[in-house]
């Protein structure tokens, strides 16, 4: 969807630097009108276009300035639309909350910018790519549109290479009546100077800011066209060209004022749905870039008037109109024709793209679509075609025509020595190898994904073919390596831990798949964060209290990262004597394996589910963050629990826990006040579990499994002579068996989601206690054990701490 379709915006006020990294909602205003005093006598911007795209450099500011190159687009009902990372780029509002006005820099104008609208980040990301040599050193990230270019007095002459800005004019006192188009030669009056030979004027109308002009075509028929910039072609509406009995769009005359335009341009049928923009009803199309070249046209709004002055003489495009009709035939026999008549014309790379669509979509004979494709890469830029074949790979897996995938990947590789971008080439050798293990010809195979590897060393599914191939071969060493790096991937990380599971016992004095063992292998790769200070409580203090931060958290959201960062650090200031810390999992928005039914309804109690951080119930903490935001969140982190401790408690909590293979049981033992209504739960928590998601975090922290109380809410506080005694038993197959179906009812309709990190390591697991108001949620008291382990766990296994604990007196 270009700019000009773009149906939603946002107020530019309401962007802020939040932890989040997520752009909020962005409104479209007008643009206020030009002060004349600070617009200068002409504004003259360069203008370059580009893959048939009107494009200028320009610069925007708020608080940081910003290059940005910019679609201009005349049509466009925006004002200035960007993409929503040079959006968070700008420092709209500062942390004291103050609010830096955004102004748009063009060369000799800066103009004022109220509101911000929405881009195409796809399309601006794609335009980049495939143009980052024309573009130089910045990327295509906005539209310049309607809202703004409507409030100057605008030139554009593209013959010249310049956009052209000036105050409005000053109204006239009347205008000649000239029926829509003045004589050529005319006087432009208001001061201006006589037109230039062969210059005319037309009477445009305008809607929404767009100029429209009429326009005489066929038998005495009439219909306005469109000013627009945003397409190279000149465009008409193919239901009027079917309805004339001309699919290719060759109506005979079309005339704009004196001049026929079919004399300088073929015009481009395209359905109404994709012309764009609020449009007269029985619209022609739009003027495009094409007749555009031909002409400095002068829209002066105040009065109305568009002078057009001719700058090149007109040559018709005959390759564009056989284009069109090769188009219109439906027959692919007729684009392969066109090609070979006009292999380098401007058209050629999309008429190799159709010719590829529509062999796809007929599904044609391996014979058909090797020939397009050939077509298709010949037609790439030279220094493009390992990328395109790369496109071209994804779609041809999407239908599902494995019998030409090879042939389009070593069509990108015979170009991929000079391909603009490098790892386009590894790319290819890491597709073509995955293809070759899945037909079993694994020694091709292993080649290609070597050469792949030297330029994608960390490439999740590129190791994971790699360990595969090593597995296949018996070479137990390189296939765990393979799948240890494959790990750090959530693309590849499921199917790598079950590799690692699967050669770990045939690797010589390996390392068992622990935790431990998997931070320890991982060491150097893993983004760390840890302090050397330690909590100590201020003089005469004696903390009785232990916090309890708990997190709401989804391991594929990208700001889970920087507040795990914040707690790893967070548990080493202030170890479990002062601070104890549980994570409650949720599928909120994307379905993780470590969601069950008490991670669910604790999230629930906790903020209904939604992402949240929170101290003891009662203090809000950053939810998300980045890894940049790490230490700004443990400062918050720092400060609320510190000043917690401070607040005495009237609980204590000790706990018995022994664990086997089987099962986990213990006793918990609580003191308080009676005649206080609270309630008592008892977790089950597991303190490392290998689950790589998207959030880039490898190893899951204090993850609640189960309930060891009847219910997730706990038992009712309900003491005898100030204590309260619950036992407690889980047998852990049974809590694998209730979370394995509580994610069977939830996952998502034919998603083969991953499933690691569902089994329990009784090495890792631990009790958590928690005394809890029953009105206000505030945590009370809460108190952690790692308990006994039995023999058969000790080897190998870390030393389990004490197998008693109690709060601080």
């Amino acid at each position: 969807m270009s700019a000009r379709r773009a149906a939603l915006s946002v107020l530019v006020t309401s962007l802020t630097l939040a932890l989040a990294a997520s752009p909020g909602a962005r409104a479209q205003a007008p643009a206020p009108a030009p002060d004349v005093r600070t617009v200068p006598a002409v504004a003259r911007i360069p203008a370059h276009v580009v893959d048939g795209r009107l494009v200028v450099f320009a610069q925007v500011s708020a608080g940081k300035r910003i290059p940005a190159n910019l679609f201009v687009e005349l049509e466009a009902p925006v004002g200035l639309a960007l993409h929503g990372r040079a959006v968070r780029g700008l420092e709209v509002e500062s942390e004291d909350g103050t609010v830096h006005p955004v102004t748009l820099h063009l060369p000799d104008l800066d103009v004022p910018i109220d509101a911000i609208g929405e881009g195409d980040d796809g399309a601006y990301e794609q335009f980049t790519k495939w143009n980052s040599k024309e573009l130089g050193d910045n990327a295509l990230v906005g539209t310049l549109g309607a809202r703004i270019l409507s409030k100057y007095h605008v030139a554009l002459d593209l013959a010249a290479g310049f956009l052209e800005l000036s105050a409005p004019r000053a109204p006239l006192a009347a205008l000649p009546d000239r029926g829509g188009a003045s004589a050529p030669n005319a006087s432009a009056g208001n001061g201006e100077p006589a037109a230039a030979p062969n210059a005319f004027e037309l009477r445009p109308t305008f809607q929404d800011d767009v100029a429209w002009f009429t326009l005489a075509f066929g038998d005495h028929r009439a219909a306005p066209i469109g000013l627009g910039t945003a397409s190279y072609d000149t465009l008409v509406d193919a239901a009027l060209c079917e309805e004339l009995g001309r699919p290719a769009g060759d109506l005979g005359p079309v005339q704009l004022g004196p001049v026929d335009l079919a004399r300088y341009v073929a015009f481009r049928p395209e359905p109404a749905a994709r012309l764009g923009g609020a449009r007269p009803d029985g619209a022609f199309g739009w003027i495009g870039l094409n007749l555009l070249a031909h002409f400095r046209v002068e829209l002066d709004r105040v009065n109305r008037v568009a002078r057009f002055t001719p700058t090149r003489a007109p040559k018709f495009p005959e390759a564009d109109l056989d284009f069109f009709a090769a188009r219109a035939s439906g027959d692919p026999d007729e684009l392969e024709r066109w090609l070979a008549k006009y292999p380098k014309e401007r058209l050629a790379q999309e008429a190799s793209g159709a010719l590829f669509s529509r062999q796809l979509a007929r599904n044609a004979p391996t014979e058909a679509m090797q020939r397009a494709l050939k077509l298709v890469s010949a037609a790439f830029p030279e220094d493009l075609r390992a990328t395109g074949a790369l496109a071209l790979l994804d779609r041809l897996a999407g239908a599902g025509r494995d019998d030409v995938l090879l042939d389009a990947a070593e069509l990108g590789l015979a170009g991929g020595r000079t391909d603009r971008y490098p790892d386009a080439v590894h790319k290819l050798h890491a597709k073509i190898g995955h293809l070759l293990m899945e037909k079993g010809r694994g020694e091709e195979a292993w080649k290609h994904l070597l050469s792949a590897a030297f330029g994608l060393a960390e490439d999740g599914p590129l190791n994971l073919d790699l360990a595969r191939y090593y597995e296949s071969q018996g070479r137990w060493e390189r296939a765990f390596s393979r799948y240890l790096q494959a790990l750090m991937d959530a693309e590849s990380g499921a199917a790598a831990l079950a590799g690692l599971e699967r050669v770990q016992p045939k690797v010589p004095d390996a390392e068992s798949v622990s935790v431990e063992s998997v931070e320890r292998l991982l060491e150097g790769r893993l983004v760390s964060f840890a302090t050397a200070s330690r909590y100590r409580p201020a003089d005469g203090l004696v903390p009785t209290r232990v916090a309890l931060l708990e997190l709401v958290c989804n391991a594929h959201d990208e700001g889970e990262i920087g507040v795990a960062l914040a707690r790893d650090a967070a548990n080493d200031h202030f170890q479990r004597a002062h601070l104890v810390q549980v994570a409650y999992h949720v599928g909120d928005g994307e379905f993780e394996p470590l969601w069950n039914p008490t991670s669910d309804a604790l999230a629930r109690a906790v903020s209904g589910g939604q992402l949240a951080h929170v101290l003891d119930g009662k203090t809000e903490l950053p939810p998300r963050g980045l890894v940049r935001h790490k230490e700004q969140i443990f400062d918050a982190v720092k400060g609320a629990v510190t000043a917690r401790l401070s607040e005495p408690s009237e609980y204590a909590i000790e706990l018995e826990a022994t664990v086997d293979g089987a099962a986990i049981r213990g006793e918990a033992r609580v003191k308080g006040p009676e005649g206080v209504e609270s309630s008592v739960q008892l977790l089950l928590v597991e303190r490392g579990v290998v689950y790589p998601g998207k959030s880039k975090v490898v190893i899951q922290r204090n993850v609640a499994r189960a309930a060891l109380t009847a219910w997730a809410a706990g038992e009712e506080w309900a003491p005898v002579d100030g204590e309260q005694r619950l036992p407690f038993e889980r047998a852990l197959a049974d809590v694998e068996r209730e979370n394995a179906a509580f994610l069977a009812e939830r996952r998502p309709p034919g998603e083969n989601a991953a499933t690691i990190g569902v089994r329990l390591d009784p090495r890792q697991l631990s009790v958590l206690a928690i005394v809890r108001d029953a009105k206000t949620r505030e945590v009370l008291q809460a108190a952690w054990l790692d308990p006994k382990l039995a023999p058969e766990l000790e080897s190998g296994a870390e030393p389990a701490d004490a197998s008693t604990t109690e709060a601080p007196k």
